[in-house]
C-alpha cells in the first residue's frame, strides 16, 4: 500500500500565540503601527496586495494607527498570514484578539 501523505503541522508553534489563546476565537495579525493615519493606510494597501480579501483594517489604538487583521479562526491561519507577509518583506506579528466592542 502507498504511504500516506505527510500532513502539515496541526498548529503554529506555541511561541506565536499568547498563553490565553485556547480561550480565544483565533488570533489577530498586526502588520504595522504608525503615528500617521496616512502611513497606516499606505501599508494597508500593500498588505491587501499580499493578502487579498483577508479584511485587514486600520485600527486607532494607544494613540497609534495599527494595521490589523480580523480575528483569524483556523489553527495555522495566523502563521500562514505571517509567512505571506514576510514573502512581501513585511514584518508582522501575532497579537491577542481584542475584546469585543473596542475600537
Amino acid at each position: 500500500a502507498p504511504e500516506p501523505a505527510q500532513a502539515a503541522p496541526a498548529a503554529p508553534p506555541a511561541a506565536l500565540l499568547p498563553a490565553e489563546a485556547p480561550a480565544m476565537a483565533g488570533c489577530v495579525v498586526q502588520a504595522g503601527a504608525f503615528s500617521s493615519r496616512e502611513n497606516a493606510e499606505d501599508l494597508l494597501l500593500t498588505v491587501e496586495e499580499a493578502l487579498p480579501g483577508m479584511g485587514f483594517r486600520v485600527l486607532r489604538e494607544d494613540g497609534l494607527y495599527k494595521v490589523v487583521s480580523p480575528p483569524l479562526g483556523p489553527a495555522g491561519a495566523c502563521a500562514e498570514a505571517l509567512r505571506r507577509l514576510s514573502a512581501f518583506g513585511l514584518p508582522a506579528f501575532v497579537r491577542p484578539v481584542p475584546p469585543a466592542g473596542g475600537d
